[in-house]
């Protein structure tokens, strides 16, 4: 199972489109984890994370984050489907980044 977390400043507006991302897996039966997390709260979900993805809102943090998190692949999400709530979009994006 693939696990997801979308960063976003305190993880507010990022479970908005996590819930969407979750609805499009259930109906596509991907066997996938989402979460969104706060940055501050980043650390207690990053063990199991097997990408990250970044909201426009710290997009400027992206390169602490890769650095920070080495290991993880981080995707900075385009302002574009975060405002459009396009949770197939970053669905799919987020789990091609886990396959690369």
């Amino acid at each position: 199972m693939k696990h997801l977390v979308l960063v976003c400043a305190v993880g507010m507006s990022s479970s908005m489109l996590v819930n969407r991302m979750i609805r499009i897996a259930e109906k596509k039966e991907l066997e996938v984890m989402i979460h969104a997390s706060g940055m501050g709260d980043l650390s207690s979900f990053t063990d199991e994370a097997d990408a990250l993805l970044i909201s426009p809102q710290i997009h400027y943090m992206e390169e602490k984050i890769k650095a920070k998190h080495s290991n993880i692949p981080v995707m900075s999400l385009s302002s574009k489907d975060y405002a459009e709530m396009d949770g197939e979009k970053v669905l799919m994006q987020g789990l091609a980044l886990v396959e690369e």
